[in-house]
């Protein structure tokens, strides 16, 4: 079981990419403790980036860390995916969902991160087909 203080370990481990990323999350909390679901959403805002380069490598590795985390975490690491990652994915997407459509994303999803994407997506009532799961 991941606990909450191994999930951005793990994280970095299979996304390597998001590590300047990370580092500049982390500056900007100046040493802060901060809790988990920021750091999650951080990485959905790494998420959105290769939404919109539409990077299908990328996207499945991120995809399929997120599935980990939500089937293998602890209680905090579940809710931190859900609150914190597929949130703010899912709002962001829906923010512009021409430019950032979350199928492109949630295609790699398999397991229950899936259905709690959808749930999240419908409960945005978005206006373009573009933006829906």
């Amino acid at each position: 079981m991941i606990t909450e203080s191994e999930c951005m370990e793990y994280v970095l481990k299979v996304c390597p990419g998001y590590a300047s990323d990370w580092q500049k999350h982390l500056e900007g909390w100046e040493g802060e403790e901060v809790e988990l679901f920021i750091h999650t959403a951080s990485f959905a805002q790494y998420a959105v980036k290769y939404i919109e380069s539409d990077d299908e490598q990328e996207l499945k590795m991120i995809a399929n860390a997120i599935e980990y985390l939500h089937g293998e975490g602890d209680d905090g690491v579940r809710q931190a995916i859900e609150m914190g990652f597929l949130e703010t994915l899912i709002g962001h997407c829906n923010h512009n969902p021409k430019k950032h459509p979350v199928r492109r994303f949630t295609q790699f999803f398999k397991g229950s991160c899936l259905d709690i994407s959808r749930a999240m997506s419908e409960s945005w009532e978005k206006s373009s087909d573009e933006g829906g799961i």
